[in-house]
């Protein structure tokens, strides 16, 4: 206990003398990420109405491996999408993932690095300079939710529904976008009961998004009854699309109805 105060009390004294610092200290670097939007590197992106929208921002934060989407970014930095590039001054050294995003004059992140696998190491007492990250457009969201008119929400078991497949379509409906489907007692991916597609290829661009269609289909399958069709106007990259279907089922077939709405 004794010695532990003496060596205390040395870390204290080197400090107030400036000398160097004590063994215990955390080692640290600096970090610059530069970034570049789309191939064109411009700060703006066209959207459904060949109509530039331009990006204000870009939020660069820094993730232990693993972390993302866990725990809060060890350091992040926004700034003017012109500057090009996020400065870190101090930063513990180590590895970090890197995630990036471009937001508009709303603060909406329609541009991002997800699934580019950007690292970087920081070294102690060096300035480091990444690669380049390169953002893409942010895909839509779509979120599906659906109830049964005279049923119980969790009693799939009683009618022949076993799953929704949904299509997203592009050109007024005429050509596919992505596609995915939800068992009917799949359970919810967050608030109000909606479900999110899974889209893992990031093929619902935002600027061609205007259909999509549910089909209740039965264990086999088997188209068992009418689809639910939405229309809409492209959302634009990075918003969210809620579609809310009603289900009337007899012991034979389901048919679908519903509504959606945009963000």
């Amino acid at each position: 206990m004794k010695i532990t105060h003496v060596v205390s009390s040395a870390c204290i004294l080197s400090a107030l003398l400036t000398l160097p610092a004590c063994n215990n200290d955390t080692p640290t670097g600096a970090l610059t990420v530069p970034f570049q939007l789309g191939s064109s590197g411009a700060c703006s992106f066209k959207n459904a109405a060949d109509q530039d929208i331009p990006v204000a921002n870009v939020r660069v934060a820094l993730y232990r491996p693993g972390t993302i989407g866990t725990a809060d970014p060890i350091a992040d930095d926004t700034v003017a999408c012109e500057d090009g590039q996020a400065l870190f001054t101090t930063v513990n050294a180590g590895t970090y993932e890197v995630v990036a995003e471009g937001l508009d004059a709303d603060d909406l992140v329609v541009f991002d690095n997800e699934g580019e696998g950007n690292t970087v190491e920081i070294l102690e007492g060096q300035d480091i300079t990444s690669e380049t990250v390169r953002l893409n457009l942010t895909p839509v969201k779509l979120y599906v939710r659906w109830s049964f008119d005279g049923f119980d929400f969790n009693q799939c078991t009683q009618v022949p529904l076993k799953t929704l497949g949904v299509e997203a379509r592009r050109d007024d409906g005429n050509s596919p976008l992505g596609d995915g489907e939800f068992t009917c007692d799949q359970a919810a991916d967050g608030e109000m009961g909606y479900h999110l597609l899974v889209d893992a290829d990031r093929r619902l661009n935002g600027n061609d998004l205007d259909t999509v269609e549910i089909t209740p289909k039965d264990a086999a399958g088997k188209t068992i009854g009418d689809i639910a069709a939405f229309s809409f106007d492209p959302p634009g990259p990075g918003h969210t699309v809620n579609l809310t279907v009603k289900i009337m089922c007899t012991a034979t077939n389901c048919d679908l109805s519903g509504s959606g709405a945009m963000d």
